[in-house]
């Protein structure tokens, strides 16, 4: 390339038709430089555009959540629900409080067994 220029820089130390050949030279080595970069930009693309279609047609290929992890039990998810109930229900004052504690009839309901509480801990509140 440096000689292409140094011959293209000097006018007439060469003939005519070698400094339009140099010329042409020049032209088609920068081209190649270009449609090089197109061509690397263009085969992104493709394999861009590949990978889209093959997400869309075959879904996204990950670990999914059952594959990866197995799933906790139903009482997580009931007990999840019931801590945002409460949640709830405290924040709002129109819910009255029940401190009516009563250890049998919690079990006779639910097969749950309450410990005893200690005598000096009062119950404000069972739900």
């Amino acid at each position: 390339r440096d000689e292409l220029r140094v011959a293209l820089a000097a006018k007439g130390m060469a003939r005519p038709a070698t400094t339009e050949a140099a010329r042409r030279l020049e032209r088609g080595l920068g081209r190649d430089r270009i449609f090089g970069v197109l061509q690397r930009a263009a085969a992104a693309a493709i394999l861009i555009a590949a990978g889209w279609l093959a997400n869309g047609i075959c879904g996204p290929v990950a670990v999914t959540k059952v594959v990866a992890s197995t799933q906790p039990p139903a009482y997580v998810e009931e007990a999840v629900r019931a801590h945002r109930t409460t949640l709830v229900r405290e924040a709002m004052t129109s819910q009255r409080e029940a401190p009516n504690y009563n250890p049998g009839e919690i079990r006779a309901a639910t097969a749950i067994v309450m410990p005893s509480l200690p005598g000096e801990w009062k119950v404000r509140d069972v739900q």
